[in-house]
């Protein structure tokens, strides 16, 4: 089960660099729920091929985790990137619920850590270490490219959650649909089968074009504009 993240667009600056490692980091903690959730379910394939960890080399993938991220820094399309789907053998899980379980680890995971460094964030503002963020200072501080991680971590793991939603195989949100469309010969199989057939050639049209970030930018905004609120951060100090 692939993860992909879209944070804002972005080119070769201080940001960039901080927040590469930041998306690294969120695609292997996505992976690792996956891997993770399977194993307490039965399935220990991923744990035998050292997926529970946080060591980057078991979970890159040369294209979506190395070149993309690098080319997209060059680029004003999106940061976006995926890790080495984790192998899941479902019918080594005790349930069709763990199958369930599993496929939805991951945006679990993302949505954690995104809440986690949200309430960090805050800590962080409370501190008289951290001024006012709106804007890039002159010259770029410590504290600033601290402030830039943060937000990184929450702006990156929500979309990262969003986007892995989308019933696009090989999504996580495609297995998740996959549970409910369990007829054959139905308009919903229909639809699966050809979204499995094509899904690769639809997901990155829908990147390329921007479709992609047209569709989950309103639901980002939305959920930033929500944390902002419980958390009273202005919503302008989310923007990278």
């Amino acid at each position: 089960m692939p993860g992909a993240a879209l944070p804002m667009n972005v080119t070769v600056t201080p940001e960039t660099i901080v927040l590469l490692p930041v998306l690294l980091f969120s695609l292997i903690c996505h992976e690792i729920g996956h891997a993770y959730v399977a194993y307490l379910g039965g399935d220990d394939t991923a744990k035998l091929q050292g997926r529970i960890s946080l060591n980057p080399l078991p979970h890159i993938d040369p294209l979506g985790t190395v070149l993309i991220p690098i080319m997209q820094m060059f680029t004003s399309i999106p940061l976006i990137g995926w890790a080495k789907p984790v192998p899941v053998n479902p019918s080594r899980l005790r349930s069709a619920k763990w199958d369930l379980a599993v496929s939805l680890s991951g945006v679990g995971v993302n949505l954690g850590l995104a809440v986690a460094a949200a309430v960090l964030y805050k800590i962080f503002l409370l501190t008289s270490f951290a001024p006012d963020f709106w804007g890039r200072p002159d010259p770029v501080t410590i504290p600033y490219l601290v402030s830039v991680i943060f937000r990184g971590l929450i702006l990156m793991n929500l979309a990262l959650m969003l986007f892995n939603l989308l019933p696009i195989p090989p999504l996580d949100g495609s297995h998740v649909l996959a549970h409910f469309v369990a007829a054959r010969n139905t308009p919903g199989f229909r639809v699966l089968a050809f979204l499995e057939r094509f899904g690769y050639v639809i997901l990155i049209l829908f990147v390329v074009t921007g479709g992609l970030w047209f569709v989950l930018e309103p639901v980002l905004n939305s959920m930033i504009w929500f944390l902002g609120f419980v958390l009273r951060i202005p919503f302008r100090w989310f923007v990278i």
